[in-house]
């Protein structure tokens, strides 16, 4: 569980950092 959500945490990251540059 703590593997799979860790993995789910970084793709949140990513896809947050993306739509912060889609944003700027």
């Amino acid at each position: 569980d703590s593997l799979m959500q860790l993995s789910y945490n970084i793709v949140k990251n990513q896809r947050a950092k993306e739509n912060s540059r889609q944003t700027d």
